[in-house]
Formats: structure tokens, sequence, C-alpha cells
């Protein structure tokens, strides 16, 4: 039993074995000249992100309700809010050491 497919060469197996992803980077080229490349889909529309951020702005929630009522991981809604050009709070900074005299 050959170690090749039967429709290609030797020298046809070496070339892929030797570039494993030229062909789908040529793939996705032609697709993103079509149009056609889109990437992984967001998982909130943008109305959905809105209204996600107004009831964060709003603080009757708390980013993890948010994203259990929009049925997203934290992070999503970490980024929806940095995208709305607002900073999540962030737990207060402990305060720095006095300076001892010695």
């Amino acid at each position: 039993m050959p170690d090749r497919p039967p429709h290609l060469d030797k020298a046809q197996v070496e070339g892929l074995r030797e570039h494993p992803t030229a062909r789908t980077r040529e793939g996705m080229a032609i697709a993103k000249a079509k149009g056609r490349l889109r990437g992984k889909q967001a998982k909130l529309k943008r109305t959905r992100e809105a209204q996600l951020v107004a009831l964060w702005r709003a603080g009757s929630h708390t980013t993890l309700e948010l994203a259990e009522m929009f049925d997203v991981a934290r992070s999503t809604v970490y980024r929806a809010i940095q995208r709305a050009g607002a900073a999540p709070a962030t737990a207060a900074a402990p305060a720095a050491a006095p300076a001892t005299a010695g």
C-alpha cells in the first residue's frame, strides 16, 4: 500500500509536506478577494451590545449578571464595555506602605 495518495506523484507530496499551510492561505486569499472571508462571528450583535453597555452604565447589574443575562462570557462583557469607551470599574489598588525612616 503506497504512503501517498495515488493521484499525486512523489514530488507533489513532498511539496505539500514542506508547506502545509500554503494551500490554506491561498484559499483564504481567494475568499477574501471575493468578499467571502468573514472570520468568527460576533457573539453579540451591535444592538444587544449597546443594551449591555447601557445596563452596565446604569449600574444596576454586575458584569457577571450581564454575562448571564446575555449568555456570554464575562470577558465578552468587558470587551463590549471597552469598545464603548468606558473602562470597567476595577478594585482599588492597595495603598503603598509608608516609608520608614531608618
